[in-house]
């Protein structure tokens, strides 16, 4: 029985303390006992043997445990693979020591059961019974002489399971080289029973097995070879002529072993290290003489030479004869097929491996070049791959063809596109299409065995596939005038231009761009120009212009912004009506001098208007109730006399209505009079007849400011426009100004010094204003 101890502490100790060992009878046969009929303990103390003690007996396993043990300066031999070959290393500079002395102290046992007896880790118990099953408790002792945690093992005396539990091993496969024996063997399965490995060998038939390896063959990897667990190991071979058989033979902890039935290998001599160089080529009464080099010493182990030859350098070498040249031959002539052939020389052992020479040229004079070829065509398709055709030259000794190109007819010099020569008569090139030039010029010229040219075949003209854009047009002028955008641009040099295309759009669009203009080209377009009177004067837009070839093919200009100019000829808002309390107003247009109304009529285009205020900014809107006519009503003071006054101003504006940003409201009030005003302005709208229309104020009727008389006008307020367009065709728009004089007025009725003017200016979007409405004077009774 062999144990081990888990881990480096336990094992430590056990140098010391040792393990005791109990042993339980729990069955017979197929029997069980419900619990243990006998109970032993082995007298035996299992103990490591002393330093002092311990006799070198069992070879390397038994060094290495001492060494693990009890040496200073732990030393591990390593070896590099299955072989004989190795190196001591320190423990150390491998991993942490005591690990180490941990791990190869219990490596040595498992190799060795002499070395395990001797570090207390084996127990052979010859008082048992055949067919009894027993359970061993092995104990660590420790420092206090209590015992540890067993651990337990079951054993059931019977030889025969136990030998029907030896996995057996398949037969090797083997590989000869050159004095070795490459071997692997599939030990799947097996290398969980097996601690360790022999190697036996023998001449083929003749004598015992010899063992190979002197140190134990282990397994330390997963080498995978068609999903099983191989073992490799390389193996010396005394003499490559003769047939050798292998055997491997694994062993278990306790020495048992299995060995696998034996392999044969044969070894194989090693290339020759020589080489074959071909010295001289020359030409001797219209044939070629070949002369090389090969070592003397070696021509025992040749079979002998061969001579190649090819047409080409890179092409395939065939056997000038059928036979081979003797191995003392080192010269060889022949005539070429053609004038002119590629020749190497291959030398052969007797285990048919070659060596060859570097090859060389050989040809026979000849200074006639070959006749000039003819070009039959040259093709594209739309990708650019072209296809080049022409006929076979008539010449017995053409080697090839070589094809140039040209993006000039009349270039003088064109560049080869062949790297080298072309058997053939057809030759495929992709040319370039990013260019600007649509014809590309081939020629061909033919090449004979002997390095002679022909002259160049006539020009071949490919025309390109168009799909490069024509040159880009250039916007040259972009004004803004009052009556549109007019704009130029300098045409695409491109000559397969056919039309240019004046485009628009607006800037914060996300829409296509539209086609204002097409202007065909045939040579020039005469007026390279066009004039947009269609663009708002609200909108900002972008431009370009477009170039189209005859491919369809299309290119645009850089884009110009422009916004068109503020109009110069807005109206002016017609008559101003004002609606007051006790009051006259005059037109100074009319210089007729009418009574204002009370307050609006109520008819088809004067509906009641709901008028809201508030007092305060935080509190709610109320309805004065009574319409328009309550916002009038003056309200007395402490001393009963009147002191406000209000108007109604209204106007009409139907010009332009998408383009107002705002109405302008001016006042001038008499001379030397001082007071509060603030005043309100709502849109006037109108969707249904008699329909009443609710609206608040647009101004903040809390704001009161102090305004010094002055004679010039003074903007008062502005007036908001709509917010939908009315479904009748009127327009109307109102401000009332609330007054509230320090004093009373100092008017006197048709004195046009003491009146209070209006007028009223349009402002719009794109900045311009209208001019200023017709003064009206308001004089209050």
């Amino acid at each position: 029985m062999r144990w081990s101890p888990e881990n480096y502490d336990t094992w430590l100790n056990a140098k010391t303390n040792g393990y005791k060992i109990e042993r339980r009878l729990i069955g017979v046969g197929d029997d069980i006992f419900s619990s243990p009929k006998e109970i032993v303990n082995v007298a035996e103390d299992f103990r490591v043997v002393p330093k002092e003690q311990w006799q070198m007996q069992f070879g390397k396993m038994d060094t290495l445990a001492y060494s693990a043990l009890y040496d200073e300066e732990f030393l591990v031999y390593i070896n590099n693979g299955n072989s004989e070959s190795g190196e001591f290393f320190k423990a150390y500079q491998l991993e942490e020591e005591r690990k180490n002395r941990f791990i190869y102290s219990l490596f040595a046992a498992e190799m060795s059961p002499q070395v395990a007896g001797k570090m207390g880790l084996r127990f052979d118990d010859s008082n048992i019974e055949p067919q009894h099953r027993y359970a061993y408790y092995i104990y660590p002792v420790l420092k206090d002489g209590k015992l540890g945690v067993p651990a337990i093992v079951e054993v059931w005396n019977n030889e025969e399971y136990y030998n029907q539990t030896m996995p057996s091993l398949p037969k090797p496969e083997a590989r000869g080289e050159d004095k070795l024996a490459v071997l692997n063997i599939n030990i799947e399965g097996a290398s969980k029973v097996y601690s360790y490995y022999d190697l036996y060998r023998r001449q083929a038939g003749v004598g015992n097995f010899q063992k190979v390896n002197q140190n134990p063959i282990l397994f330390s990897n997963g080498n995978e070879k068609g999903g099983g667990e191989f073992l490799a190991y390389t193996a010396p071979l005394p003499n490559n002529d003769l047939n050798y058989e292998f055997y491997f033979t694994g062993h278990d902890a306790f020495q048992r072993g299995m060995s696998s039935p034996f392999v044969t290998v044969k070894g194989v001599h090693a290339p020759l290290q020589a080489t074959v160089r071909i010295s001289s080529v020359i030409e001797v009464n219209s044939a070629i003489k070949i002369n090389w080099e090969f070592p003397d010493s070696l021509n025992a182990k040749l079979k002998g030479f061969k001579v190649l030859r090819s047409e080409d350098a890179f092409g395939k070498f065939m056997p000038v004869q059928a036979t081979l040249l003797g191995r003392e031959t080192r010269t060889f002539t022949t005539v070429p097929p053609k004038g002119a052939a590629y020749y190497s020389v291959v030398a052969i052992d007797f285990l048919d491996r070659e060596i060859s020479s570097i090859s060389v040229l050989g040809q026979v004079k000849d200074i006639t070049p070959p006749v000039k070829p003819a070009i039959i065509s040259c093709e594209s398709d739309n990708t650019g791959n072209v296809l080049i055709k022409w006929k076979k030259n008539p010449d017995s000794d053409i080697k090839g063809y070589r094809v140039f190109l040209s993006s000039i007819k009349n270039e003088e010099h064109y560049f080869q596109v062949t790297q080298d020569v072309v058997a053939d008569t057809v030759f495929n090139y992709t040319t370039t299409l990013n260019t600007l030039s649509e014809e590309a010029y081939f020629k061909i010229a033919a090449e004979d065995l002997h390095s002679n040219y022909s002259v160049n075949s006539e020009v071949c003209v490919m025309k390109r596939p168009d799909v490069i854009p024509p040159v880009a047009p250039l916007i040259s002028k972009a004004d803004v005038t009052s009556t549109g955008v007019d704009l130029a641009w300098i045409e695409s040099s491109s000559s397969d231009v056919v039309s240019h295309r004046v485009e628009r759009k607006e800037m914060i669009s996300n829409g296509n761009w539209e086609v204002l203009a097409t202007f065909v080209t045939k040579g020039k377009a005469k007026i390279p120009a066009y004039l947009d009177n269609t663009a708002s004067n609200l909108t900002t837009y972008l431009y370009r212009i477009a170039a189209v070839d005859d491919a369809d093919l299309v290119s645009y200009s850089k884009v110009m912004k422009v916004k068109p100019a503020m109009k110069s000829n807005r109206k002016a808002i017609g008559e101003v009506v004002p609606y007051c309390i006790d009051c006259d107003y005059l037109n100074l247009k009319s210089q007729s001098l009418i009574t204002a109304q009370y307050i609006p009529t109520a008819n088809a285009s004067h509906p009641i208007v709901e008028i809201f205020h508030t007092q305060n900014p935080n509190s709610q809107w109320s309805n004065t109730s009574n319409g328009l006519m309550s916002a009038f009503i003056p309200k007395p003071n402490l001393k009963g006399s009147k002191d406000n006054y209000s108007v109604i101003l209204e106007w009409e504006y139907n010009d332009d209505q998408q383009e107002i940003e705002d109405f302008v409201i001016y006042r001038s009030l008499p001379r030397d009079t001082a007071m509060y005003s603030y005043g309100y302005s709502y849109p006037f709208q109108m969707h249904v007849a008699y329909d009443p229309v609710l609206y608040s104020f647009a101004q903040d009727p809390n704001v009161i400011q102090f305004v010094q008389a002055q004679t010039k006008f003074q903007m008062i307020g502005k007036a908001l426009i709509p917010m939908a367009e009315g479904k009748q065709n009127f327009q109307k728009h109102q401000f009332m100004d609330h007054l509230l004089p320090s004093r009373l007025f100092p008017v006197t009725k048709g004195q046009n010094n003491n009146a209070v003017t209006y007028q009223v200016m349009v402002r719009f979007k794109d900045g311009s204003e209208s001019p200023l409405s017709i003064p009206i004077k308001v004089f209050f009774k």
